[in-house]
């Protein structure tokens, strides 16, 4: 490889990552100031068996001794 074929190719690069940098600063200025989502009840309501809505282990443990009486009835 030339001498020349190497710097040119490291400039081109650099003007990629320069741009890729710049296209994400951008994205990110788009974003809410705020998150969609209110995350003082996060994780403490929900339905226990939906498995992308967590819930903490006494509420799910709860859920799961209401389940076994409403078997047992």
């Amino acid at each position: 490889m030339s001498t020349t074929l190497i710097i040119t190719s490291d400039a081109i690069l650099g003007l990629l990552v320069i741009a890729a940098v710049a296209a994400l600063v951008h994205l990110a200025h788009r974003l809410p100031e705020t998150a969609p989502h209110s995350d003082e009840t996060w994780g403490i309501q929900g339905d226990a068996w939906v498995a992308s809505d967590p819930l903490p282990l006494r509420q799910l443990a709860a859920h799961e001794d209401e389940r076994e009486l409403q078997r047992a009835a």
